[in-house]
């Protein structure tokens, strides 16, 4: 957790838990207790977690979500591009991955992906 000074209260970096179960030492209760996540962020109903909407990613300081960048966006990492359509960073750039589509739909032997280090038999 930080302390976000816009927001006046402790928030929860991105990746980690935000809903919690706590036990009352006197009462014996449980409760449920849900923290505020920092930024943009979202509250995973599932595990609890909190996490960047699809379409954003999160920046390295985990405390805000930034838009996916789109084709021949300029990107350092991999996260920055938009996975939902298929882009890669290659060479500072959002673009589609050129070993995949350079392969021989003919070609029905083995199909070896480089960029995910698999072996593909068709």
């Amino acid at each position: 957790m930080i302390y976000d000074r816009s927001l006046n209260k402790c928030v929860v970096l991105i990746g980690e838990r935000c809903s919690f179960h706590l036990k009352d030492d006197i009462t014996s209760t449980w409760y449920k207790v849900d923290a505020p996540c920092a930024g943009t962020a979202k509250r995973g109903r599932m595990f609890g977690n909190c996490f960047c909407p699809d379409g954003s990613y999160r920046d390295l300081n985990l405390t805000l979500c930034h838009s996916c960048k789109e084709l021949n966006g300029i990107c350092s990492r991999e996260v920055e591009c938009n996975e939902q359509k298929m882009l890669h960073c290659i060479n500072g750039t959002c673009v589609c991955n050129p070993i995949i589509s350079n392969i021989n739909p003919s070609d029905r032997i083995i199909k070896e992906i480089r960029f995910l280090n698999l072996a593909v038999i068709f």
